[in-house]
């Protein structure tokens, strides 16, 4: 009886998005005050669509060329204190694709605006698990509406200082509501 609890209690974490994940961390990432917390927080995975990219067309080298990510997905740990501390959640999703905190909320449950009201408009630090350049935005559509051009970061310790390479960051600071990797 002891394993068919244990067995049901695993498919159910899995079935709400929430894994024990093994991230694959970039050097520079290893070496980071990102490294500990991405170790230790929660995971979500977002299962939505299946799009490739949702973006505009930029220049691309080859636009079908396979992404170089062992798991499919590029994480963002994203902290609600300065300094990558709790509280903490790492997001998931696929390259390219525009999520929002409202798409990790659970869908079933006693609270299912827990992730949202957590984590919307009240993140201090962010880092990718790639090292990669992330965009940020203020509203929920990745900039659908063309009135938040976004802060591209892949590693930021407090939103609000303001770095030299972009004055805006202050801007980001408690006042993330999506993004797109």
């Amino acid at each position: 009886m002891k394993c068919i609890s244990t067995a049901f209690a695993l498919l159910a974490a899995a079935a709400a998005g929430v894994q024990a994940a093994n991230i694959q961390l970039v050097g520079s990432v290893m070496n980071s005050a990102a490294k500990e917390p991405f170790e230790k927080s929660k995971t979500l995975v977002y299962a939505g669509g299946k799009t490739k990219r949702d973006a505009p067309k930029v220049y691309e080298p080859d636009p079908n060329r396979d992404y170089n990510l062992e798991d499919g997905y590029i994480f963002v740990l994203q902290c609600t204190t300065v300094g990558f501390r709790p509280e903490c959640i790492s997001f998931g999703s696929e390259p390219g694709k525009c999520v929002s905190y409202f798409d990790f909320d659970p869908k079933k449950g006693d609270d299912p605006t827990s992730i949202s009201d957590a984590f919307n408009h009240n993140v201090t630090s962010i880092s990718t698990n790639t090292g990669g350049v992330c965009q940020f935005y203020h509203y929920t559509g990745c900039d659908d509406k063309l009135d938040d051009r976004g802060l591209s970061t892949s590693y930021n310790y407090n939103l609000n200082v303001s770095l030299p390479e972009d004055s805006r960051t202050v801007e980001y600071f408690r006042n993330i509501t999506s993004w797109r990797c």
